[in-house]
């Protein structure tokens, strides 16, 4: 490929997690895994209106995938006390990351949620 078109694809990345990898809906991430994943690494991306995390996943290392209000919360406690995203990174790939399952519920007014289940 030329050097425009590997610009372009690089400037559409919102992370560096995602260079190379399939991005799933949560949907798929659910059907894939319905047992159970380790979140190998994460990053928080901004676009003009929110801030949330990306993730990549322990046991397929070509997908990544993008977390809603509960996996956020969760990065939002990973991070609390760090001065800076790479130091908490660093710590969180040297313990291993985190097994989780993520399944589908309802909130109590009847709108889709994406449960978690630290394991």
């Amino acid at each position: 490929m030329g050097k425009f078109t590997d610009r372009a694809k690089a400037s559409t990345l919102l992370s560096d997690l995602m260079q190379g990898r399939t991005k799933l809906s949560t949907e798929e991430v659910i059907a894939k895994f319905p047992s159970g994943f380790t979140i190998e690494d994460f990053d928080i991306v901004n676009d003009s209106k929110n801030e949330y995390p990306v993730f990549t996943i322990k046991e397929d290392k070509t997908v990544c995938f993008f977390g809603g209000a509960i996996l956020n919360n969760m990065v939002s406690a990973w991070t609390e006390g760090y001065e800076n995203l790479e130091d908490c990174r660093n710590d969180f790939r040297e313990e291993g990351g985190v097994r989780i399952r993520l399944y589908m519920g309802k909130t109590k007014t009847g709108n889709n949620l994406t449960k978690v289940d630290i394991m």
